[in-house]
């Protein structure tokens, strides 16, 4: 009874408890039934200890039985299992696949892909409309400066990482500013699989970065204009203050420049003479006509450099365009 529990055991560990239960009750009642024709003399060879030996023996045809049909059946079982169990794996593989692809193919992002030798095999839809068809040997065809394209792809097949911003030609031609990042996708031994690309373009992102210098330039300039419009407006009004003086001290129609003038030995009427055929009256009409511009210049330049709120007035375009 012991060893047949440890059948039973047995059984159950192969296949099921309910196995186990019926090959227990089948092993009994074999054994039984052979116990008890001993015992009713309907087997007259038999002697006291054969019913033990035929029980032994029933149990030993219910064990090949059981290593004939349940095991081969138990060890089917466990390969169907198995291969339901890689076919669901595989299924789910493949939808994780089909996922990533896609993903990779929504991506606003150029991504590229070689092969551990460097030539190129895949691209998504972003690289294609970033760059189109580029063949199978990138250094040569994408970059603009092949020795840095030659650079990039010895790293990455090292199984290095490279990272930085490289110029390389357009769909149409044109030369792109691009912000790269390769890399090399290894397996657990170190050995290189793939070669990625991760290309960003950066070239309007650069434009607006060189407006914004020139427009910050710009404001320095004017900031230092202001300044030195403040500087120009002192010695510039001296000078025309002064213009303004020597007209008014020149003018014959004054009785106090006729008493300077006789108290000097002369009249007003000689020096005016003078004046005239040295050219001195035009001559300061220029200054005071200068120095009028030149304050409506320095005028504009502050006006410029002001930080003023905007406004819709009318405006004369002529005047504007003076300005």
């Amino acid at each position: 009874y012991v060893a047949e529990l440890a059948l039973c055991a047995l059984v159950a560990w192969l296949y099921s408890a309910r196995v186990a239960v019926v090959f227990g009750a089948a092993t009994a009642t074999v054994g039984g039934v052979f116990v008890w024709l001993a015992n009713r003399s309907y087997l007259p060879e038999v002697s006291p200890i054969d019913p033990v030996l035929i029980w032994l023996f029933s149990t030993i045809v219910l064990v090949l039985l059981l290593v004939v049909a349940i095991i081969p059946n138990r060890m089917l079982h466990r390969s169907l299992r198995t291969g339901e169990e890689k076919t669901r794996i595989l299924a789910d593989s493949e939808a994780r696949l089909r996922v990533f692809q896609s993903a990779m193919e929504a991506s606003p992002i150029a991504i590229g892909m070689s092969s551990p030798e460097g030539k190129h095999w895949y691209q998504n839809t972003a690289f294609d409309d970033l760059f189109g068809d580029i063949g199978d040997d990138p250094p040569t065809t994408l970059y603009v400066d092949n020795t840095v394209g030659r650079e990039v792809f010895d790293t990455i097949m090292q199984g290095k990482a490279w990272s930085g911003d490289v110029q390389m030609y357009g769909r149409d031609g044109d030369i792109r500013v691009i912000h790269l990042r390769a890399y090399a996708v290894s397996d657990a031994e170190g050995k290189v699989l793939t070669l990625i690309g991760v290309h960003s373009d950066i070239t309007e992102q650069m434009r607006l970065e060189e407006a914004m210098i020139q427009s910050e330039k710009m404001m320095s300039v004017g900031g230092l204009a202001a300044g030195m419009a403040h500087e120009i407006n002192n010695p510039l009004a001296g000078m025309m203050q002064s213009a303004n003086v020597i007209s008014n001290r020149l003018d014959g129609d004054r009785e106090k420049n006729r008493k300077k003038a006789a108290e000097a030995g002369t009249t007003m009427a000689v020096i005016q003479k003078y004046l005239a055929l040295s050219d001195i009256p035009r001559m300061l009409e220029m200054i005071t006509r200068s120095g009028t511009q030149a304050a409506e210049i320095v005028t504009n330049i502050l006006s410029f450099a002001r930080k003023a709120d905007a406004s819709f007035v009318p405006c004369d375009l002529a005047h504007l365009l003076n300005q």
